[in-house]
């Protein structure tokens, strides 16, 4: 069937019409050519289809996007590239056998499924690896076989191969990673950690002797970029922007939350520790728990208000501790409750057995004494009964006392000292009192009371 050429004022696409000479607004009608002159004498050229949907022809036309969209029109072609002069930097593209999706360089070889890169250098070098979603120039620049990792922002993951099962995010996060983590280093430092990573060889890309950099959370920018900073890590979640500066190689099993929390000296030392605060000299050791912060300056971890040592089971707490009452059971008279907390000098505490003791003030009249009482030196005991005041020591076994005796201070009164030499008062006076009624005085194996009677009387004498 042959075309039919028509010479028209204008082309209106949007709304299916042509403006003829005449000015009449008219449809469009299958199979014509419509020619719209130019200042310049040429023609813009605009042929309709057997159902009447019209396409622009020219070789310089400057049909816009809309007007091609509005038509209908696709391309059969997967992947679009705007910006020729750098070749594939700004490629949009899907891949349909592997459900792949990009804005940018990624791959298009690549055989991994469901992946999402956006970004110039983006999952470049992708293989194998699936389920990665990176948005980012320069993110996950250099992983093939790697999976399950997210990551947002610039160069985030940048030198990760292998790793899976990571999220990064934040400007330069995880810029220093590597992937390989030998077994017998992992299972070294954390046996914990390596453990679960063997049972979880999805997750963490175990090959019998390896895993990779895996488990992994990383939320702030500059975490672990380029510089002094761990290039293997294995289940550390870290939250907060720019630290783990000067650490060692490693990063295993750490959680740390709070920006600027980094190492003091270069190749120190972190595993297995929980930090939570801002601005805090991370601890040149393992095995730290360290929460606190100050507004003033940055501060030591041992100086946190909170300081432990895990593995020697060791917990500092930095301030007075207080626990209101309120908050506390009431263990007064229950039997529920047989411990003593104690401490020793250096503020550590410990407990021992409950035991009741008779108070400086005397025995509570509810509570009396009904078992002997033993006063006892290194060497040397007294033991007072209900009947008997008696002493043993090396030399006077059996002796009445010990050789100190016993002294009673009453309030407002002079002092009163009962030994074996005998009684002694510093008052005027000394009184020994019996109720019996037919008491003769201080009985013994002999009666002393004739002795007592003429001992009174010559005191008497010579007093007056």
């Amino acid at each position: 069937m042959k075309f039919r050429e028509i010479i028209v004022k204008s082309i209106n696409i949007a709304e299916g019409n042509y403006t003829n000479n005449q000015d009449e607004i008219k449809s469009f009608e299958p199979l014509e050519i419509y020619l719209v002159p130019r200042k310049e004498g040429s023609h813009e050229r605009f042929v309709t289809d057997n159902n009447g949907i019209i396409s622009k022809q020219s070789a310089d036309s400057s049909d816009t996007f809309d007007n091609i969209t509005n038509r209908g029109n696709s391309t059969t072609k997967n992947e679009i590239v705007l910006a020729s002069a750098k070749g594939r930097s700004a490629a949009l593209g899907f891949n349909e056998k592997t459900s792949g999706y990009y804005f940018g360089d990624m791959n298009p070889e690549h055989t991994g499924s469901n992946n999402l890169g956006f970004g110039i250098n983006t999952l470049k070098k992708l293989s194998s690896g699936s389920y990665n979603t990176s948005v980012g120039c320069y993110s996950l620049s250099e992983v093939s076989e790697g999976s399950n990792n997210t990551t947002l922002g610039y160069a985030t993951a940048y030198q990760l191969n292998r790793s899976s099962t990571n999220v990064f995010i934040g400007h330069y996060t995880g810029f220093n990673l590597r992937s390989e983590i030998l077994e017998s280093d992992l299972a070294n430092i954390s046996p914990a950690a390596a453990a679960y990573m063997k049972e979880q060889v999805a997750l963490s890309g175990y090959n019998g002797t390896s895993f990779n950099s895996s488990l992994n959370t990383y939320v702030g920018g500059v975490i672990n970029s380029n510089g002094s900073t761990p290039v293997r890590a294995a289940m550390s979640t870290i939250i907060g922007a720019s630290t783990l500066n000067n650490t060692l190689y490693r990063n295993f099993n750490n959680i740390v939350i709070g920006a600027g929390n980094y190492m003091r000296t270069a190749n120190s030392a972190m595993n297995n520790s929980i930090i939570i605060g801002n601005c805090i000299n991370l601890p040149n050791q393992v095995d730290a728990l360290v929460i606190g912060s100050n507004k003033s300056r940055r501060i030591n971890s041992s100086e946190a208000i909170i300081y432990g040592e895990l593995p020697n089971n060791r917990l500092s707490i930095n301030a007075p501790l207080t626990i209101p009452s309120q908050y506390m059971p009431n263990a007064q008279g229950s039997s529920e409750f047989s411990k003593n907390i104690v401490a020793k000098p250096d503020g550590t505490f410990g407990w021992e057995n409950k035991t009741e003791y008779i108070p400086f003030t005397g025995a509570d009249s509810t509570k009396p004494v009904t078992g002997d009482i033993f006063i006892k030196d290194s060497s040397n005991y007294t033991q007072l009964t209900s009947q008997y005041i008696f002493s043993a020591d090396n030399s006077d076994t059996g002796s009445l006392l010990g050789s100190d005796g016993i002294k009673f201070i009453e309030s407002g009164s002079d002092v009163a000292s009962i030994s074996k030499s005998g009684i002694v008062t510093q008052g005027e006076s000394f009184t020994i009192t019996c109720n019996k009624p037919k008491s003769r005085g201080l009985i013994g194996y002999y009666d002393y009371t004739d002795n007592i009677y003429r001992r009174a009387r010559l005191c008497t004498k010579e007093i007056y």
